[in-house]
């Protein structure tokens, strides 16, 4: 698999992962984008899979679902 595919299935398989990670934690998108500093739209995009952020976005994102960052992209991994 090329660089190129690989990270375009981390990508997408980001968003499915963030969501559930937000359910779980009962916040809404609006309320982890404020948390994240993050607009609404730019979080609501990057659930998406349209976006894909910085890791110091995805750090701040964790930080704001209080999942480690490290679990965090174990999940990820194990999505993709």
């Amino acid at each position: 698999m090329s660089p190129a595919m690989a990270r375009r299935q981390i990508d997408t398989a980001l968003g499915p992962v963030l969501r559930r990670y937000r359910e779980q934690a009962g916040l809404s998108q609006e309320k982890t984008a404020h948390a994240a500093d993050l607009t609404v739209a730019s979080y609501a995009a990057i659930e998406r899979g349209k976006v894909a952020p910085g890791w110091w976005t995805v750090r701040q994102i964790a930080v704001a679902l209080d999942v480690p960052l490290g679990e965090l992209a174990a999940a990820v991994e194990a999505e993709s």
